[in-house]
């Protein structure tokens, strides 16, 4: 019977003990801790559907040719932007990502779509593909991107291809754009 006794006594422990974590559950917050801690997640991406920008592709390269003709190589095309896009802040200064969806307007028949990475430990990432009616420009690699909440400034290199010919040069293009309206840090 003390047994017996003895073992209720330690199933009935066991409950209170697990009934007093359920009754007053423990919270992680800190009196007076901001609300994106660290261990925080983070915050929702913004995103707008009035972005523009511009796609500046190109140089020029005068070579001579066997009949010493200058022959002029022309790898340039500009390519208008207007964008919905999303962007998301990770933490305060880490990871940055930025997806733009390029859709035509009246005044350019540009489509496409980009991601913008900046990874903030000098790694930053671009890639993506724009096209118009007579050209195509697909981003290979970057080497500078400048990612605000306002906008983004980047140098990449890539293939710009003719669409009516098919022929194709590898090209820098400068490639820059304004999130509007600008959303305020919430």
């Amino acid at each position: 019977m003390k047994r017996f006794f003895a073992a209720v006594g330690l199933v009935a422990f066991i409950a209170a003990c697990t009934d007093s974590n359920m009754i007053s559950p423990v919270s992680r917050a800190a009196p007076g801790s901001s609300l994106h801690s660290p261990g925080d997640p983070p915050p929702p991406p913004l995103a707008g559907d009035n972005g523009s920008g511009d796609l500046g592709v190109g140089f020029s390269d005068a070579s001579v040719g066997p009949d010493a003709q200058p022959i002029i190589l022309v790898c340039r095309h500009d390519f208008p932007l207007h964008f919905s896009w999303s962007y998301l802040q990770a933490t305060g200064t880490t990871n940055q990502v930025v997806h733009l969806t390029v859709t035509p307007t009246l005044t350019s028949s540009s489509t496409g779509s980009i991601d913008l990475h900046d990874i903030q430990n000098g790694k930053v990432v671009t890639h993506g593909t724009v096209s118009d009616a007579l050209f195509s420009f697909t981003i290979q690699g970057t080497d500078f991107l400048d990612l605000t909440q306002e906008g983004f400034d980047a140098q990449v290199t890539g293939t710009l291809t003719d669409l009516t010919t098919g022929d194709a040069c590898q090209s820098s293009a400068n490639l820059t754009g304004t999130f509007n309206p600008i959303p305020t840090p919430g």
